[in-house]
């Protein structure tokens, strides 16, 4: 429940960062830096992330980023997770509204994620 009011919170913040040309694929390029030296499961878990979102693989992407904001990280590397997470979800619903079949099913697989 925790990750999930977290994750609303940074949607909402993350809405009017939108407009400033900020994507997955930007973000992940600006804070790759602060990852190499994590420890090999946090970095494997957010080369996952950023990955997947690159390629609009919004559950994982958003899953996999979910599961970091939990993981001991430094200010930096949760500020560059929780930016990224909401980045993908605004990317995730913007392609929805849009009328993307997957984005619209990637909403759904994660709501029904939320209700396990």
């Amino acid at each position: 429940m925790k990750s999930f009011v977290l994750t609303c919170a940074a949607v909402a913040s993350l809405v009017l960062l939108a407009g400033c040309g900020k994507n997955a694929a930007s973000l992940s390029n600006r804070h790759a830096a602060l990852f190499q030296s994590a420890p090999p499961e946090v970095k494997s878990d957010w080369e996952k992330a950023t990955a997947a979102a690159k390629t609009n693989g919004y559950v994982v992407a958003i899953t996999t980023v979910q599961k970091l904001q939990g993981a001991a990280l430094t200010p930096e590397q949760l500020q560059a997770v929780n930016e990224t997470v909401s980045v993908v979800s605004v990317q995730m619903y913007e392609a929805a509204n849009r009328g993307d079949a997957a984005a619209t099913q990637a909403i759904a697989q994660l709501r029904n994620q939320r209700r396990r």
